[in-house]
């Protein structure tokens, strides 16, 4: 069961403007990418300013995972560490992403929108997606341990032929089905509609992860009545590196 910690390219992209639009739909955005922990890691808020005005925020963050060494996954879940003190959120999902250059470079503020088959306008339900929609139920969500998020058979169908599955984590309640958040309060650190996660600079064991299960392969059979179990190798070779004897499976 290998563990497939993020990159340490890990990170969040945050837009804010005076309309709904103007901040879920940009096209760019401002980059955190160097932290071990995010308040606001995933975001969709409308925020109360002093003359009565609104001012709209939202977050996303994305991760990239090296799977280069894995062929035949059969299961599996992403795993991200709660941070503390963070709002309830509307829920999260995990979609498909284009971001780093599938993996390969450094987080852009123009990977803001690098959602697959996603316009940038509509709502998300038509573009690719990782897990359910919503991830995880926003009462559920854990700030003070991981939270288990189980990925489809897209994910394990991209883990199993590419070195890299990128993913952005959005709300679920107002950016993936595109609705105007309510009103989270006064100032822009009011904490509602937002998640808070740890990133790969996270000291200690709070990093994500993604938990992988993959097929058994190798030798599986007793030999002269002893369980394959307990036979580590045959001929000094392993057993898991043996897949026939003698051309016998």
């Amino acid at each position: 069961m290998p563990f497939i910690y993020a990159d340490s390219t890990d990170g969040v992209i945050s837009a804010t403007g005076s309309t709904y639009t103007a901040a879920r739909h940009a096209t760019t955005g401002s980059v955190s990418a160097s932290s071990s922990n995010n308040l606001y890691a995933v975001r969709a808020a409308s925020l109360s300013g002093r003359g009565g005005g609104l001012t709209y925020r939202f977050a996303r963050s994305f991760f990239a995972f090296d799977v280069s060494s894995i062929s035949s996954c059969t299961s599996v879940s992403l795993k991200l560490g709660g941070y503390s003190s963070a709002g309830a959120g509307g829920g999260i999902v995990v979609m498909r992403s284009n971001a780093f250059y599938d993996g390969t470079s450094s987080l852009a503020s123009g990977d803001y929108d690098a959602i697959v088959n996603w316009n940038g306008t509509s709502d998300m339900t038509g573009a690719d997606k990782y897990s359910a929609a919503p991830g995880i139920n926003p009462n559920a969500w854990s700030t003070n341990s991981y939270n288990t998020i189980p990925l489809s058979s897209t994910a394990e169908n991209q883990i199993n032929n590419n070195d890299y599955i990128v993913i952005c984590v959005v709300d679920y309640a107002y950016d993936y089905l595109k609705a105007a958040p309510v009103d989270s309060g006064f100032g822009s650190g009011a904490l509602a509609n937002n998640v808070g996660l740890h990133f790969n600079e996270q000291a200690g064991n709070k990093k994500p992860y993604l938990d992988i299960v993959v097929t058994a392969s190798g030798f599986g059979h007793d030999v002269n009545g002893v369980l394959a179990a307990n036979i580590g190798k045959i001929n000094s070779v392993a057993t898991a590196s043996i897949g026939k004897i003698n051309s016998v499976d």
